[in-house]
């Protein structure tokens, strides 16, 4: 019997307590979407009740180049299971 279905995505620990979960994640993936659809997804990830998980910020590697970031947050509100 495949347990695909019955798998579950593990319980983030508290923001302090990271261990071993990275706190930033690359959100390359932008730079393949067409230039409307770049604007529309970031529009989403930065508004309400999206922005208020993730965070989404910039790390700049060199003085000319930028890669945009995002990292999760503690949930602000008890989410029904």
């Amino acid at each position: 019997m495949d347990n695909a279905g019955s798998r579950r995505q593990p319980d983030l620990p508290d923001s302090g307590k990271m261990g071993v979960y990275p706190r930033n994640f690359p959100l390359s993936g932008l730079a393949e979407l067409e230039p409307e659809w770049q604007d529309e997804v970031i529009e989403i990830i930065t508004r309400p009740p999206v922005n208020q998980i993730l965070k989404v910020s910039v790390y700049a590697p060199s003085v000319t180049d930028t890669v945009p970031i995002a990292s999760v947050d503690k949930f602000p509100i008890p989410i029904a299971a």
